[in-house]
């Protein structure tokens, strides 16, 4: 077990008053300004416990704000200790230093020798009056204290919790979007049917169309989509060439991976480093295949077919006005048939988005139960530890544990007769001070911690009671 000894300073107040500690509990006892502060202040500076506290203590304003009020230990340390060192001896197993300066950070000597990444200080807590009071007070506070044995592990869950929330709202406003272009499509194609009929009608109503005007319209409907399709192509062309003109860092990225894992001598390194460098040969070739289309003027050709389909257009167009009986219709069927066109394309795009829309609803579902499982891992990682603090510390004191929940209640929205739901509260973390110990609530989403301390009827502490939520 990790035990301060012992404390001296090279000047300052402590300067000719050495203190050692006890194996168990050391009482500090003085009157008013007999350095009792100053002494425990000193420990928590060389030991580099709470840095916006140290910052106070050596009277950094820019390191902790201050507000309107200055706390008394602002810049207690840098005066009590002036340009003098401070140092703390310890037991770890052995005999250890940690010496410190107002301008330094803690250096740690174990036998003689300056530990470059020290753990020690991790494990050394100190706590003030009111801190223990703010304890006694605040749930949450409590709940730190649990989750210090797992606190790196708790820490990345609740990270990857934060993660999930995060991405959800992302989710929740594609799918709210999504939705609005659904709604959007499907009342366009409500005239889809009509515009169907009407076309159907005008085909009926028109006049036979000679042989020739017959054939020169369907090839002139088929230049139309054509150039459609060719205009549409190449601009996802263009899309793919600037992707793979942005190969060249990850080739790099690769070929020096290739390059170190051939340097390895372990068991799979070279297979893996074939396979990678086959990869980087793929990604070079593409990207040289690129930077050759590149130089290919694609649109001028694009131009040259248009101007070729325009000669073969004055045909269409000739035949038309020699058959002045048939050209309003056709024009008018055209103009249907276009806008019959336009429909289409958006149905095959409402049903894209149906897609999409079921996407994100796995998507939000897979997020939602990443939460879920998130909470329930802290929750079981906290009630393993709460149930080792209860029996290491039987009769003196009593933890319980309990999952908070959601809650959600439907409103009627001025905006929408569905109405809207409101989140009430979601995985707070509250607790109480009691006088007897409480049974732990059952699970459900999240954590709440309660502290009992036995004492006895009627003591203020038995009276205290205090609630809060984070």
């Amino acid at each position: 077990m990790l035990r301060i000894r012992a404390l001296k300073t090279t000047t300052g107040y402590l300067e000719n008053a050495p203190v050692e500690l006890s194996d168990g509990l050391t009482c500090v006892i003085g009157a008013r300004g007999t350095c009792k502060s100053t002494l425990v202040e000193t420990i928590r500076f060389v030991l580099d416990c709470d840095k916006k506290r140290i910052a106070l203590l050596l009277g950094k304003r820019e390191d902790a704000f201050l507000g309107d009020d200055t706390p008394a230990v602002f810049g207690l340390v840098k005066a009590t200790l002036g340009s003098g060192t401070a140092t703390c001896e310890l037991d770890d197993g052995g005999p250890l230093t940690v010496t410190r300066d107002a301008e330094t950070d803690p250096v740690v000597m174990r036998d003689g020798i300056r530990e470059l990444a020290p753990t020690v200080l991790d494990r050394v807590e100190i706590y003030s009056q009111g801190d223990l009071q703010r304890i006694a007070e605040d749930g949450a506070r409590r709940l730190e204290l649990v989750d210090r044995p797992n606190r790196v592990k708790i820490g990345e869950l609740l990270s990857a919790r934060r993660e999930a929330a995060q991405a959800l709202r992302e989710i929740g406003t594609k799918l709210r979007a999504t939705r609005a272009q659904i709604e959007a499509r499907a009342a366009d194609l409500k005239t889809l049917a009509g515009l169907d009929e009407q076309l159907a009608l005008l085909q009926g109503k028109r006049p036979a169309l000679s042989p020739a005007l017959d054939k020169e319209r369907q090839e002139y409907h088929k230049r139309r989509a054509v150039l459609k399709t060719a205009d549409e192509l190449l601009a996802r062309r263009d899309e793919i060439l600037d992707f793979l003109r942005d190969l060249g860092d990850d080739e790099d990225e690769l070929r020096t991976a290739v390059s170190d894992l051939r340097s390895m001598d372990a068991q799979g390194a070279p297979a893996l480093a074939t396979l990678l460098a086959s990869f980087a040969d793929l990604l070079a070739s593409s990207r040289t295949g690129a930077e050759a289309q590149t130089g290919a003027d694609a649109q001028a050709l694009l131009q040259k077919i248009k101007a070729s389909f325009e000669e073969r257009d004055q045909a269409y167009t000739k035949l038309q006005q020699e058959q002045e009986n048939v050209s309003d219709s056709l024009k008018a069927e055209d103009r249907l048939r276009q806008q019959v066109a336009q429909l289409n394309e958006a149905a095959a795009e409402l049903e894209k988005l149906r897609s999409k829309e079921q996407e994100l609803l796995e998507a939000r579902k897979k997020k939602r139960q990443d939460i879920a499982k998130a909470g329930d891992a802290v929750y079981a990682l906290r009630r393993r530890e709460v149930e080792e603090i209860n029996k290491r510390f039987e009769g003196v004191i009593a933890l319980s544990l309990t999952q908070g929940s959601w809650e959600a209640s439907r409103r009627p929205s001025r905006t929408s007769r569905r109405g809207r739901w409101r989140r009430l509260s979601s995985r707070s973390s509250c607790a109480r001070l009691l006088t007897r110990s409480s049974s732990t609530s059952p699970r459900t989403t999240s954590t709440t911690a309660s502290s009992t301390r036995r004492s006895s009827p009627g003591s203020a502490s038995s009276r205290r009671r205090a609630s809060s939520s984070s």
